[in-house]
């Protein structure tokens, strides 16, 4: 997925972070990957919204959200679970 045409793909409000210091048990670092929200404009259905995320390229895993300030702090892990696991917290530009 490349962050710089996503716009021009996705037609929709969107943010996502770059999760590159995100660390496994064994304290390595995990492979680089990116959190991705779309904002759609009313209901969708699941094969709708896959589509979208599809043409982006390799998607892992599509999922409805109720609250998007939680999926926002998720995101930079600005979260209390995030706290207690010691995750790296991403700067919002990022």
């Amino acid at each position: 997925m490349n962050p710089e045409n996503m716009g021009d793909i996705i037609q929709h409000p969107y943010f996502y972070g770059i999760h590159d210091q995100d660390k496994a048990e064994n304290g390595e670092l995990k492979k680089t990957h990116i959190h991705l929200y779309i904002l759609f404009p009313g209901p969708i259905t699941y094969k709708n919204a896959l589509s979208n995320f599809q043409e982006l390229g390799q998607i892992a895993k599509v999922e409805r959200v109720k609250n998007v300030l939680h999926c926002w702090n998720y995101c930079i892990h600005d979260t209390e679970q995030a706290r207690k696991e010691g995750k790296f917290l991403y700067n919002e530009d990022h």
